[in-house]
């Protein structure tokens, strides 16, 4: 398939496998089915995260995906389109970044006290597949940009890579509002699966990841993916999707 090297972390049992090579979208939708993802140059396939010489605090990886077959968002997802009436997106091929992605990134990474990424290249798609499948998702309130996101699109599936907005518009809850463009976009392109990234089994700040309609983790020792329980998940209340003002 591609060659496949060992990323050797000190003081740590695991090794991260990487692909540094670009792949086409056949190949790319295959490892994402194995529970690989992209960030920046590479595909990583990790089970466990961990700080640097931390191995004992480490978290257990939860990869997930939606099964976008009769896909309905939630109550609480549908409330978030209608709270972002007044903003207008549009989703294009991710082509270069900007100083306005800049300085948006600067102020997102503000919002963290650990593991802060020093520049926006760090967090973005920065291969080319072949071709490239690289996409972003720009929300702007009037004509400031307040949210952007990264994905990739293969003609099956769609992988979410990394969502930044304004900490001034946070009550918009705008990553989620991103993430939920991203599966209106996937759906409308009859795609079957969408890729939202990773969670942890125990609780955190990306358990919001948790509360899609359809969503199934890859389960390490079967190599299968399996329903995440629907108690767990929270999920109730789901009815069609949302509309919003823009291009997609």
């Amino acid at each position: 398939m591609t060659d496949i090297v060992k990323w050797d972390i000190p003081d740590s049992p695991q090794d991260i496998p990487l692909i540094a090579a670009a792949v086409g979208p056949e190949v790319y939708e295959q490892l994402l089915a194995e529970g690989w993802w992209h960030l920046e140059s590479y595909l990583w396939r990790i089970m466990y995260d961990f700080e640097w010489h931390d191995w004992e605090n480490r978290r257990r990886v939860m990869h997930l995906r939606y099964k976008l077959t009769d896909f309905e968002f939630s109550k609480s997802q549908r409330s978030v389109f209608r709270k972002n009436a007044d903003l207008k997106f549009k989703i294009q091929p991710l082509r270069y970044i900007d100083e306005e992605k800049h300085k948006l990134f600067v102020k997102h990474s503000q919002r963290f006290s650990k593991r802060v990424p020093q520049s926006i290249l760090e967090m973005t798609p920065r291969w080319l597949t072949e071709p490239n499948m690289s996409w972003e998702c720009l929300i702007y309130r009037m004509d400031r940009l307040v949210a952007c996101s990264f994905f990739d699109m293969t003609p099956g599936t769609t992988a979410s890579i990394y969502a930044m907005f304004d900490p001034d518009e946070s009550k918009r809850s705008l990553g989620i509002l991103t993430m939920c463009l991203e599966i209106q976009n996937a759906i409308s392109q009859e795609q079957k699966i969408f890729y939202p990234g990773y969670a942890y089994f125990d609780p955190s700040h990306m358990d919001y990841k948790k509360q899609f309609h359809n969503t199934e983790y890859f389960n390490w020792e079967s190599g299968r993916w399996v329903a995440v329980d629907r108690e767990l998940a929270n999920r109730k209340g789901f009815s069609n999707i949302g509309t919003m003002k823009g291009n997609v």
